[in-house]
């Protein structure tokens, strides 16, 4: 009976372990776009990103750095494939959303704020205006951000406004494209298949500003990718912006 309690612990034991390593989110999917950097401190930036192959749980996104203040996200993502905007910053200390945006705290780089926005609509092919700016365009050293996102050339839509820590300018930033669903990719020694689902979009070149700093658009400067070997992937130049591409084995 013992040896058979013994045999029933460790086949339960086998089960959670699958599941965790199924349940684990994959590993080394994703694609990067880098611009090069004004040379000045900025306040505001502005891009389009344009989704042409969409599926479920993915990011196409800004991520940003301030000098005394924390780094940041803001895009568009797909999670249980329901069309979200994202505005996240770590260390924020409050935010502020209209109706229909939810923000929370999660603990992701030592704690953050999150808010998420319903996009109510498809975005695939569609020129989703993505906007990053200080909530007083006129004061470098306010603490709050704000997110906002327009369509198609449509209405700004307010997506919210996060405090960061400490009053700061962005200092650099770069776009990244990733899987965030379940699956294996890299396990620590190896790449275990299959692949991220089949995903692509177009990155635009973006436009900064600050209250001292006129609007000027930033230069491609590279791309990068951090896929498993043998995995299709891709961050290749397009025109003045970056196309990247994920997807199966």
């Amino acid at each position: 009976m013992r040896k058979a309690l013994l045999l029933t612990l460790a086949l339960i034991c086998s089960l959670v372990m699958a599941a965790s390593a199924a349940g684990a989110q994959y590993q080394r999917g994703s694609a990067s776009a880098y611009w090069s950097m004004p040379g000045a401190f900025f306040t505001n930036w502005e891009q389009d990103i344009v989704v042409t192959n969409w599926n479920v749980d993915t990011f196409w996104n800004i991520q940003w750095t301030k000098i005394y203040g924390p780094t940041g996200y803001l895009g568009i993502q797909t999670p249980g494939g329901v069309n979200t905007y994202h505005f996240s910053m770590f260390g924020a200390t409050g935010f502020s959303a209209p109706s229909g945006t939810t923000c929370t705290h999660t603990t992701e780089g030592g704690g953050a704020f999150q808010c998420q926005t319903p996009v109510g609509t498809g975005i695939t092919n569609r020129h989703v205006r993505m906007k990053l700016i200080k909530s007083n365009r006129t004061d470098d050293t306010n603490r709050w951000w704000s997110a906002w996102a327009s369509i198609d050339g449509g209405a700004d839509r307010y997506l919210g406004q996060l405090q960061a820590p400490g009053q700061g300018w962005i200092q650099t930033a770069f776009n990244f494209h990733e899987y965030f669903g379940q699956g294996n990719g890299w396990n620590g020694s190896t790449c275990v298949g299959p692949g991220p689902p089949r995903s692509s979009a177009v990155f635009g070149a973006p436009t900064v500003s600050s209250p001292t700093m006129s609007p000027r658009t930033l230069a491609r400067s590279g791309t990068g990718l951090n896929t498993c070997p043998g995995a299709k992937g891709q961050a290749i130049p397009f025109y003045d912006g970056v196309f990247t591409n994920l997807g199966d084995y």
